[in-house]
């Protein structure tokens, strides 16, 4: 950002551009301090987390019923465990007291049981009685499941362009909204619907000269 702002300022008194030279490590390494400090003090190199957290617990993604549909839950407090444990048979691995480190020392039983009793429910269901619980969850959306979300259809997010084949269809609208420079949208392009446009307009040529590129199979 001082680099930038220096630019910027520059450019205000000179009028002229500078080119700044910035590796993408240097600029996000903030990042991952954490990671740095542990290897730097410690020696430790990081591995792969999968779905394990060292901040929540149970915390992960667990298939439901239906066709590879998954729900993603996550316990952080002690209050979110005591309400997952009421609604699941995790009350036989560990009580109502366990503290976050007691069940992350549980997390293979805790995750294999409630992994089985996910795969009996049926996901929307599901996630709305967890979050009626107080329990952190969410559905794993499908592209295709974006369109009935609700925050985004509250936002009027998708936009429908008439596409030259496939008729109205929803387009993602722009993700910020300016109040002086409204986004204009346009339906995708099929195969070949400008080519006619680009050859008299852009390069000029004559209905003869459109007809013996046609007819030697250019176009195809």
């Amino acid at each position: 950002m001082a680099a930038l702002g220096a630019a910027i300022l520059e450019r205000n008194r000179s009028g002229l551009g500078q080119y700044i030279d910035l590796a993408q490590v240097e600029a996000a390494i903030h990042f991952i301090e954490p990671l740095v400090l542990d290897f730097t003090v410690n020696g430790r190199v990081p591995q792969s987390a999968g779905h394990h957290s060292d901040r929540a617990c149970p915390h992960g993604v667990y298939q439901t019923a239906g066709l590879e549909r998954y729900v993603a839950i996550a316990c952080e407090t002690d209050a979110q465990w005591r309400a997952l444990r009421k609604m699941t048979p995790l009350a036989d691995i560990a009580s109502a007291d366990a503290t976050l480190a007691q069940r992350i020392a549980l997390s293979t039983q805790l995750n294999g049981a409630l992994r089985e009793w996910c795969r009996q429910m049926e996901p929307r269901e599901l996630v709305g009685r967890l979050a009626a619980a107080g329990v952190p969850a969410a559905l794993v959306q499908r592209p295709s499941d974006l369109y009935e979300d609700g925050q985004l259809a509250h936002r009027g997010f998708f936009v429908n362009c008439s596409h030259g084949v496939m008729g109205p269809t929803p387009y993602d609208g722009p993700a910020t909204i300016f109040s002086e420079t409204p986004a204009r949208l346009s339906a995708a392009p099929y195969l070949g619907q400008h080519t006619d446009q680009v050859l008299r307009e852009v390069l000029g040529l004559s209905n003869d000269e459109i007809a013996e590129y046609a007819a030697s199979g250019v176009f195809q």
